[in-house]
């Protein structure tokens, strides 16, 4: 019975956490504006921005909360139950951010999924919300801080990722540039060897003809024939290596939906 009892107890308990999140639109929204702080036409143009950006980018799903109150919690509170609670973001990604805003509390918070906390640093989400929105939501200026604010963290993604790209880009160049020398250093070795083992061969050649034009010198004093030494004058014919420097040209060479996602805390808020 006190298994039961607990068991009941949890999902009273857990029922009591998600009626104090609107329940997630069906289907996805990109824009809830429970806090009433825009127009219907802001409200839609908003969401087709995001919607549009997500389709074609696919790296942040980026979804904006307005609501009217906290109901007790704090916003840190808040906005992680409730990215939870809807599962913005990829489950297998977790690359889900909240942007919310509370009428009552003035306050406002950038939630970061798991996945996003190394795209964007809580630092940065912190000067987005002291720069882009704080400031127009202080003159009322409601749309303009949420879009203001919305695209800044959508280009804090993109610069991340243009320059985990350029890393990724200079990481392969350097690779192979590495190996592009690596092998020319090879090449250069062979024919090294090449040429040296040439040159050896030549002057072998030389000795061993030298040599035996002066055996047959002797034999020409002693038989008195002049026409077998001769025969040899043509040893010359070895010494054209001319073709070798061929070798050191080397200008041609070149070796080319809501998904599940999960919130840990990460992000930064503000009052306004």
């Amino acid at each position: 019975m006190s298994i039961f009892r607990l068991l009941l107890f949890f999902l009273l308990f857990s029922a009591s956490l998600l009626a104090q999140y609107p329940a997630a639109p069906d289907p996805i929204a990109y824009v809830t504006d429970l806090g009433d702080f825009l127009t219907e036409e802001e409200e839609l143009n908003l969401s087709r921005v995001l919607l549009n950006q997500y389709r074609e980018k696919g790296q942040v799903q980026l979804v904006v909360v307005t609501v009217p109150d906290l109901g007790g919690q704090t916003v840190e509170q808040y906005a992680q139950g409730l990215a939870e609670s809807w599962g913005i973001g990829e489950k297998d990604w977790n690359n889900g951010v909240l942007l919310l805003v509370s009428r009552a509390e003035r306050k406002v918070r950038i939630e970061l999924g798991y996945g996003m906390e190394g795209q964007i640093t809580d630092l940065a989400a912190k000067r987005i919300i002291d720069k882009q929105i704080v400031p127009k939501l202080q003159e009322a200026a409601y749309y303009d801080a949420i879009y203001d604010g919305s695209l800044a963290i959508v280009s804090s993604v993109e610069k991340h990722f243009l320059r985990k790209e350029k890393r990724a880009k200079d990481l392969e160049y350097a690779q192979e540039n590495e190996a592009m020398h690596k092998r020319l250093r090879q090449r250069e070795r062979l024919y090294r060897s090449l040429i040296f083992g040439g040159l050896g061969l030549l002057v072998l050649l030389l000795v061993y003809f030298g040599t035996k034009g002066k055996g047959s010198d002797s034999r020409d004093r002693n038989y008195g024939s002049s026409s077998k030494g001769s025969s040899y004058s043509s040893s010359s014919s070895y010494s054209d290596y001319s073709d070798y420097s061929d070798y050191s040209d080397y200008s041609d060479y070149s070796d080319s939906s809501f998904g599940g996602g999960s919130f840990g805390g990460g992000g930064a808020s503000g009052d306004w």
